[in-house]
């Protein structure tokens, strides 16, 4: 399955700024410790850096990082223990 980057991106943007954001994409999935599967995760990692791109920012580590945060931002809360 594609990155979701890449469903916009290699319509939108130069070649060399596809690449800055695919590696920005696998980077912040990567440290999320995300799989391969498509979850509200990616999704919001996909959407934050065609964001960035979009508003001229190529900074690999500021897509990155912003990346992680809308990762983060997008997870599932965390399961309340049995209060058994």
């Amino acid at each position: 399955m594609p990155d979701p980057v890449d469903d916009i991106a290699t319509r939108s943007f130069p070649p060399a700024v596809v690449q800055a954001m695919r590696e920005a994409y696998r980077e912040a999935c990567s440290e999320l410790g995300l799989g391969p599967e498509q979850t509200d995760q990616h999704r919001a990692i996909a959407a934050a850096i065609l964001h960035m791109v979009g508003a001229d920012e190529i900074d690999q580590d500021a897509l990155v990082k912003t990346a992680v945060a809308a990762g983060k931002a997008a997870a599932p809360p965390a399961a309340e223990p049995d209060p058994a």
